[in-house]
């Protein structure tokens, strides 16, 4: 089974069967989302610089199962970052929805202003590549989950090997990481080899997951 918690179908315009997280980043991407399924609607904080209101407007009146994916950015940081991030949480709090995060270069930033917040939901950090004693903070802190991607550098495989597995998600990222949502499949064999587990087991853990973040939606 294609397990997939964050996939960018809006640039593949294919359609994949599977428990796929269906990922919009932008006002384009967001209206181009089918509206069935599990998905999530969010701008990331590389369009802080030009994001308008319509755009956080449209989001919520999709009531969509997950805000994201929204977040920080220290590679391409600007001021209005902070401001956009503000707004979308307070639409997921209003929804009482789970949120997916972008964190590059700024996740302890992004963990600092979520702990301030004293988030509740659900937090999923995205392409976690952040320190090893803050993704346990995330976990034990903000009952939070880590993403990994189809990339495993040492640190992964590190926080891979040792993580409660039922706070662990893959992701394809595609189609800017992996090709597709198939592209999970190494994640979840790599995983198991780390551990010493059967690839079975990783993704039974993961269907529990994804029923306890957004009950029983499959994307078809």
């Amino acid at each position: 089974m294609i397990i997939d918690f964050h996939a960018h179908l809006c640039d593949l315009n294919k359609d994949f069967d599977g428990l796929i997280l269906n990922t919009g980043y932008s006002d384009a991407c967001n209206h181009a989302i089918p509206k069935r399924g599990v998905f999530a609607l969010g701008i990331a904080p590389q369009y802080a610089e030009s994001f308008k209101p319509e755009w956080l407007a449209y989001i919520e009146s999709q009531k969509p199962p997950a805000i994201g994916e929204i977040g920080l950015d220290g590679k391409y940081w600007h001021p209005r970052q902070m401001e956009l991030l503000r707004l979308q949480l307070d639409i997921a709090e209003k929804l009482s929805v789970p949120i997916v995060v972008h964190s590059r270069m700024a996740e302890e930033k992004l963990f600092g202003v979520l702990l301030k917040r004293h988030w509740r939901l659900p937090v999923i950090f995205h392409f976690y590549s952040g320190p090893e004693d803050l993704a346990e903070r995330i976990i034990t802190e903000l009952d939070g989950y880590i993403s990994f991607p189809p990339r495993f550098s040492a640190r992964r495989r590190r926080l891979a090997a040792r993580l409660p597995l039922t706070r662990m998600v893959i992701e394809s990222d595609c189609p800017y990481v992996g090709e597709d949502p198939t592209a999970t499949e190494k994640v979840k064999a790599e995983i198991a080899q780390l551990r010493g587990i059967d690839p079975t087991d990783v993704e039974q853990t993961l269907v529990s997951t994804w029923q306890r973040l957004f009950g029983k939606g499959v994307l078809k």
